[in-house]
């Protein structure tokens, strides 16, 4: 669509040395209320400039507060072309 910005975003599946995979539950809703009590795994858009293994560490971060390292990166990534609107 004309106008329309693609934005990347990076997701992070994190399992520690017990096989644990790490969720977060979303306390604020992002864009609707049904977000709200959800649970998730760490992700959101790559600044400009960013590679997408400093922003994966940088969102996990900023979400959870975990420092994390990247020891097997397999890395999702997909466009969101909604800039930030849910239609």
């Amino acid at each position: 669509c004309k106008g329309m910005e693609n934005r990347l975003i990076v997701s992070a599946i994190i399992i520690n040395d017990k096989g644990e995979i790490f969720l977060q539950k979303r306390f604020k809703p992002k864009a609707s209320p049904a977000y709200l009590n959800v649970w998730e795994i760490p992700a959101g858009g790559v600044d400009n400039g960013e590679d997408v293994v400093t922003a994966i560490k940088r969102e996990v971060f900023e979400e959870s507060g975990l420092i994390v390292e990247l020891v097997d990166p397999k890395i999702n990534v997909h466009l969101d072309n909604s800039n930030g609107k849910n239609d």
